[in-house]
């Protein structure tokens, strides 16, 4: 007989392909209303002040692939081979282990390209937070410089009008003994 329209006897895939269809048209829908909001609040922006200037926003796919190209040549590497593996593992031939062991290889060099790009992200961070406690420490030191200038002069003004008594003129003798030995 002929093919019956009835949803029960639609095969599996039709269904699959449908949904598809679906989702990709609702994830474009989105896009593109993100896109017009986008422009619309940099329109706006510019109708504030013009200085701004008018900046077409970048497409979501081209602003990754520029922060990320090698990561994407490593993914479709993987993708490729492992499709290759797949196809050919199913024929029994000897390429079948060499798509296997370039699709492991690609797998291995995306992980460690990561775990490298992750660490140098690190270590940058690190150096900021050394950079920002060297800056905080020589702050310090300044302060201090300054507190002690200032600590000098009271005592020279104390000392001058005979306020210091012969015990505390002891104690800032020997204080500047050390500190004229240990410059």
């Amino acid at each position: 007989m002929g093919a019956s329209w009835r949803g029960d006897e639609m095969k599996i895939e039709n269904w699959m392909v449908t949904t598809f269809g679906i989702v990709v048209a609702a994830v474009v829908t989105l896009i593109v209303n993100y896109q017009n909001r986008k422009q619309a609040r940099q329109n706006e922006l510019f109708r504030k002040d013009p200085s701004v200037g008018l900046i077409p926003p970048l497409h979501p796919w081209v602003a990754f692939l520029q922060k990320n190209w090698y990561q994407a040549f490593y993914f479709i590497g993987m993708i490729y081979y492992f499709c290759r593996w797949t196809i050919q593992e199913g024929q029994h031939s000897y390429q079948a282990g060499v798509s296997a062991a370039l699709f492991v290889l690609y797998f291995v060099f995306y992980l460690v390209n990561r775990l490298f790009s992750t660490a140098s992200l690190g270590a940058g961070r690190v150096t900021q937070v050394i950079d920002w406690i060297s800056e905080d420490t020589n702050n310090a030191i300044k302060v201090l410089s300054v507190h002690n200038a200032m600590l000098v002069a009271v005592i020279a003004d104390l000392e001058s009008r005979g306020l210091l008594s012969e015990d505390t003129k002891a104690q800032i003798r020997a204080a500047r003994s050390v500190k004229e030995s240990t410059v």
